[in-house]
Formats: C-alpha cells, structure tokens, sequence
C-alpha cells in the first residue's frame, strides 16, 4: 500500500457528518489514552487541545478591498472511534466567537510509532493519510502525497534541534519542500505552480509529539497560528517569539520628530500674520 502524507490538511471545513458507514463504529467506552513516552513525549492523544488563531477575509464591494481580522479557535482530541479495525480519536473544533459552545468534528486522528494519519471528517471511509513522520532523520526525505487533485512534494528534515518550553525539551525538526505547490486563487495563485526550489521561507517546524509551529494540521503552510498547547488544562507549549520568525529590540529608544515639513521637504514657518487657533480660541495675527 502506498504510504500517503497529508497536504493542506488543516484547510478543512467541515460540518459534523453523519458515520452511517457500516466500517465505523464508537466503542461503548471511551479509549483514553495517556501521553506516550518513547525517544520523546507524544501529546497527540486524547485530552490534548491547541490554542490557535486563524485569519478572518472581509471582502468591501465599495473599496474591492480585504479587511483581514486575526480571531480565535480551539482544536483538541477526544472520544475514539474504530474505522476498518482501527481506533481513532475524534479532532474537534469550536470558535471563540460562539464562546466556544458549538463544536464539530473535523477530522480522527491515529497515532502509530512516532508517525500521526488522519482521516477527514467528511469521508472517513477513504483511505488515511499520513500527517507526520516523526522518525525522520537529518537528511531524510520523504514524498508527501494528498490525492490525484494534488501533485507530489518532496520533505526533508534538514535539521533537527532542542528547545525547552514549558512541558519540558522538546525535539523540532526542521522541514524544507521541493516540488509542485497548489496555490488557491483566494491565497493569490491560479492553480498549480510549479516550483523545485519552493521552501517554505526555511521556517517550517515539525514538533515531535505535538504537530507543527501553526498546530496539528498545518504540517506545510502556515493556513493557521499557534498560540498554545495544553493537556489535561496544563500548559505544556508555547511557541517563542524565535520560532514564529519575530525578532524583538530590548530597550529601543523612540525618535520622535516634532518639526513640521512642506510637501517638498522644505521646513515649515509659521507665518507672521494669520489666524490660528491656540487653546479652543481664534486668534487673528
């Protein structure tokens, strides 16, 4: 069987579908699992939940203008289901904007020997696909493949690094792409582009254990942003200002400009005669 990975996964949209199939079935209890210690901790298991932003488009028909608008949603893992003999949890999402209170499932995910499938939500009879492979070492490479509709992407873990955030050291792999990229007319593009050195600006970073720097399911681009990682409400990621690509200036100083300019660069002179307006009161010079 052909091994599959999983492009654009987190684009999904998908309402809570009905699992009438005859090779879907909810065990009578929920199969709880515990964070798995191997070479690293797994969190993707039940209890797990991330903290994310996503980008909200406006559309003005006045100005033909987008007004982008950074809002809130919550993803996490819960009950498991069994698909064709295999036990998958069940990935929810809910939005800030309803306070959380209306949840759908989106997509079940499985967790198998440091590599995470899913499954969407709307055909979960379909074939998985692969997420992540979190045994990939320096140099390793490995096709990423969606469906027909989507060409092939190379991945290669160019680095692999440590850092410590609050659940303790955690590994980030390092991933660059090569190969054929859809880009969607609503991200600018016209269909499939054709790119052998596309990298994603070098900043693309697989966690082992928790998904990527923008979440679960944004293991290629940056469709949503992290914000945090909690299991069982104890925070145990958040990504750094260095990771996210932000770089801060300790202690900058601010240079105020208080002279007043022409158009044409020359400094402005308050004339000599005139009428101004000085403290809510017309004065004639």
């Amino acid at each position: 069987m052909r091994t599959i990975f999983s492009v654009f996964c987190g684009i999904i949209l998908a309402t809570s579908p009905a699992l009438a199939a005859d090779n879907i079935e909810i065990p009578d209890s929920p199969f709880k699992v515990a964070p798995e210690e191997t070479e690293f901790t797994n969190y993707i298991c039940e209890g797990t939940r991330w903290e994310m932003f996503y980008t909200e488009a406006k559309y003005d028909n006045e100005t033909h203008t987008n007004t982008f608008t950074d809002k809130r949603m919550r993803l996490w893992l819960e009950e498991s289901i069994i698909i064709n003999g295999d036990s998958y949890m069940t990935l929810m999402r809910a939005y800030e904007t309803d306070n959380y209170e209306n949840s759908y499932p989106i997509a079940y995910i499985r967790y198998d020997n440091g590599k995470v499938y899913e499954r969407f939500s709307k055909k979960p009879e379909a074939e998985e696909i692969l997420l992540y492979d979190f045994n990939l070492d320096v140099n390793d490479s490995c096709v990423l493949y969606y469906d027909e509709t989507f060409p092939e992407l190379t991945a290669e873990c160019s680095a692999i690094s440590e850092i410590t955030n609050e659940g303790g050291v955690f590994e980030v792999m390092e991933m660059k792409f090569t190969g054929e990229l859809y880009i969607s007319p609503e991200n600018g593009g016209d269909g499939f582009v054709s790119d052998p050195k596309f990298d994603y600006k070098g900043k693309m970073k697989w966690i082992k254990g928790l998904g990527s720097i923008n979440g679960i399911l944004s293991n290629i681009g940056k469709l949503w942003k992290l914000d945090a990682i909690y299991h069982d409400d104890i925070l145990i990621y958040k990504p750094t200002n260095e990771e996210l690509g932000v770089s801060e200036i300790p202690n900058a100083e601010v240079s105020r400009q208080t002279k007043a300019y022409h158009l044409d660069g020359t400094p402005f002179r308050e004339g000599d005669k005139g009428i101004c307006i000085e403290n809510g009161k017309k004065i004639i010079k």
